[in-house]
């Protein structure tokens, strides 16, 4: 039997199995021509199971209403499986069809299956990772790595991605030394692991260490610098470091030159966006006419409903410029939310806490401050629901805490303030929020 690089048992011939291990290789590392390698592996042969789920899962991993579609294309394809088809690629098929069904939940569940018995499964480690950091699930983010732990060793291929996860996740639990050991350990095996390099990062951007930070992204420039869009989000990092020292040129010459990517309809380059342009506004910068450039992607994206993450970000964009796209965003979401919801795990999100938050986005655009405090303050400690990091997350604790000062509700204000402080004393920002609200008497 056919074997792959980490020794599992696939249903392919030797050359089939070296393409798929090159794929693999493109993912963990975020390499730019991953595409071009499973394409490749399709050419090789087509019937590989692997590669035909593979394919299914980088439609999934885009994040688009088009490409699921193409994704759930291939669940119905009748002979995708053969009957050689082993144990491990039968539950890859059923994570993919939970998947693209909706089932967020599920798709993890089968990824922690094929974990439980082949634990040196790097492609289900990866995929389960990610559908952790999507169900705003920090703990499990960080112990699917622990859990496989006992299968690994530095002589193993891809034990430095394992490493580079393992330091993704002790960060989002605040395990912040660890964070780094792991790291550093990840990148002396792989240089090359822009995912270790982005743990580190947010280490020192949670820590509130900008400078040390912003040496680190750039140093290791040459470990991130060729991978496909996820570089920009590491510029983005960096541009909120530079934002932290209110080096607001910095920021925006970053923003145009090395962020905004005007051919990239990829979410996570108009999230970088929406966020960074936000932020900056709320250190009273002028953005210009940024909002408008990239408020006319967004106008393509409101009936998208893949991750309430990726919608919120795209309301932010609308509700910036008062596009009436805005609207129907939030009408779709809210009817998706509506029938969808007993058969859609984000759907549930969207209604519980996608809909709220682009509520009270749209207040504070409308300078409704008392009304945006009320839509931010019931969901404030359930927001890690839509996913993402606490780094990026932290824009809305910013709007809340700003609502409160506008509003000039000043206890509140005083109470969030003095609560961040306790959390990030270090950060410009919140100590200039925390000296802008009234003293109370002694």
């Amino acid at each position: 039997m056919v074997k792959d690089y980490n020794g599992l048992e696939m249903t392919a011939s030797e050359k089939g199995a070296a393409a798929f291990n090159h794929v693999i290789d493109g993912y963990l590392r975020l390499a730019h021509d991953t595409g071009t390698r499973l394409k490749g592996l399709l050419e090789i042969d087509a019937e590989i199971p692997m590669a035909q789920i593979l394919k299914g899962y980088f439609f999934m991993l885009m994040a688009t209403r088009s490409l699921r579609k193409r994704a759930i294309e291939i669940v119905e394809t009748v002979n995708l499986l053969p009957k050689s088809a082993n144990e491990r690629e039968k539950l890859h098929f059923r994570a993919l069809c939970a998947w693209t069904g909706g089932k967020n939940s599920q798709a993890i569940a089968a990824w922690e299956e094929i974990l439980l018995l082949y634990p040196r499964d790097i492609l289900a480690l990866r995929l389960a990772h990610h559908g952790y950091f999507y169900n705003g699930d920090s703990q499990n983010l960080c112990d699917v790595v622990s859990r496989v732990s006992h299968a690994w060793d530095k002589g193993m291929p891809n034990f430095g991605y394992v490493l580079g996860m393992k330091a993704f996740g002790l960060e989002e639990t605040y395990a912040f030394d660890a964070a780094i050991r792991a790291g550093l350990q990840a990148i002396e095996i792989n240089p090359i692991d822009p995912w270790a390099i982005h743990a580190v990062a947010h280490v020192h951007e949670m820590t509130g260490e900008p400078t040390e930070g912003i040496n680190w992204i750039t140093n290791n420039e040459s470990g991130w610098i060729g991978c496909n869009n996820f570089r920009h989000h590491i510029y983005w990092h960096r541009a909120l470091m530079w934002l932290e020292k209110r080096e607001y040129a910095k920021v925006l010459n970053s923003y145009d030159n090395d962020i905004w990517n005007p051919l990239s309809e990829e979410y996570l380059d108009l999230c970088n966006s929406a966020s960074l342009l936000m932020r900056l506004e709320l250190h009273d910068v002028d953005v210009g006419d940024r909002w408008s450039t990239l408020a006319e992607k967004c106008k393509n994206r409101t009936d998208e409903h893949i991750l309430t993450f990726a919608d919120i970000h795209f309301a932010l964009a609308l509700l910036s410029v008062k596009a009436v796209e805005a609207q129907d965003l939030i009408a779709s979401m809210k009817c998706y939310a509506e029938s969808k919801g007993n058969f859609d795990d984000n759907a549930l999100v969207s209604a519980e806490i996608g809909i709220p938050l682009i509520e009270g986005v749209r207040a504070y655009r409308d300078k409704k401050y008392q009304r945006a405090i009320k839509w931010f303050m019931p969901i404030r400690y359930h927001v890690q629901r839509m996913g993402g990091s606490h780094a990026q997350r932290d824009l809305f604790a910013m709007l809340l805490l700003d609502s409160a000062l506008k509003a000039d509700h000043i206890p509140l204000a005083k109470s969030l303030a003095a609560e961040r402080m306790g959390r990030l004393s270090k950060s410009s920002w919140t100590q200039k929020k925390y000296i802008d609200c009234p003293r109370s008497p002694v």
